[in-house]
């Protein structure tokens, strides 16, 4: 077996020269495009536009497609998806929207960045299901629903302990201080 020279890969354009022709190879995120020189055939990388990339040796702007987190229908006009949604993937196709009860930060790039709103609980990603009634939970993502304090209950899907209310019988300022109610015959 015949040994090689030593093959140096290098990450910018390789630009090969013939009496009347020019090949171009990009690297990833770049593309061919003809410079409009003295020399019909010159050629440049050009970079793909913002929020946008492209394959090793893509010859067109075409090429380039929006990255994960942004959506658009070409590479020119690649947005951020807004909050509730995420792109896990790059191409031209739309922002998923979370699952019920659930948020994300705009730009979002995986369904796992969906987060539990206040009130619901479930695992990032994934369903989620409302606090039961007698609990609730203040903050988004993972976590457990904090239980209503003695003598007081909420609705399902409660957000703040100013939820929780007297139970039948109890009567009292704020949640803290339930007592009983004074019964008049």
């Amino acid at each position: 077996m015949r040994a090689l020279g030593a093959l140096r890969v290098i990450s910018i354009a390789l630009v090969l020269s013939a009496a009347h022709s020019q090949i171009a190879f990009c690297p990833a995120g770049q593309f061919i495009s003809s410079t409009g020189g003295p020399y019909s055939n010159e050629t440049e990388c050009l970079s793909c536009p913002s929020n946008s990339f492209s394959p090793n040796a893509s010859s067109s702007s075409s090429d380039c497609t929006c990255i994960a987190g942004y959506e658009g229908p070409d590479a020119n006009s690649c947005m951020m998806c807004s909050a509730g949604t995420y792109k896990d993937g790059m191409g031209m196709g739309p922002c998923t929207i979370c699952p019920v009860f659930s948020n994300s930060s705009a730009g979002s790039s995986q369904m796992t960045d969906c987060s539990c709103i206040p009130g619901y609980i479930g695992v990032d990603g994934s369903t989620c299901a409302a606090c039961p009634e007698g609990s609730f939970k203040t903050s988004s993502g993972p976590g457990p629903c904090s239980t209503c304090p003695p003598l007081t209950t909420s609705s399902a899907g409660s957000s703040q302990a100013t939820d929780c209310s007297c139970i039948a019988g109890y009567e009292g300022p704020d949640v803290m201080e339930s007592t009983p109610r004074a019964v008049h015959a």
